[in-house]
């Protein structure tokens, strides 16, 4: 996948140390197909290839536009409510999700 920076697909705000490259960044970017719920896309700009990152891949010290990306990312992500789930295991699951990133519900 090529991305263009200059068409408005990066957003230079949304970066995070490149763990294989030091001094290069990774950028978030809005793009529909995860591979698993809540793996966010990423480009790396050292390799110049795009791939998926989880929140607990981001260092905690990521910049605020970054971190504030990431949990709207994953707002986005919980799974709709069906009628067959308790709502207190569904807040508990969800709660988890916006936490950690990782869904352990079952969602139908």
């Amino acid at each position: 996948m090529q991305l263009d920076q200059r068409s408005g697909d990066l957003d230079p705000e949304l970066w995070f140390p490149c763990s294989e490259h030091e001094g290069s960044r990774d950028i978030l970017y809005p793009s529909s197909g995860n591979t698993f719920r809540g793996r966010m896309p990423a480009w790396c700009e050292h390799k110049q290839v795009s791939f998926r990152v989880s929140l607990s891949e981001l260092p905690d010290d990521a910049p605020a536009a970054t971190r504030l990306w990431a949990r709207g990312f994953l707002a986005g992500s919980v799974p709709p409510l069906d009628d067959d789930t308790d709502l207190a295991t569904r807040q508990q699951e969800a709660d988890e999700f916006l936490t950690t990133g990782v869904w352990s519900g079952t969602p139908k």
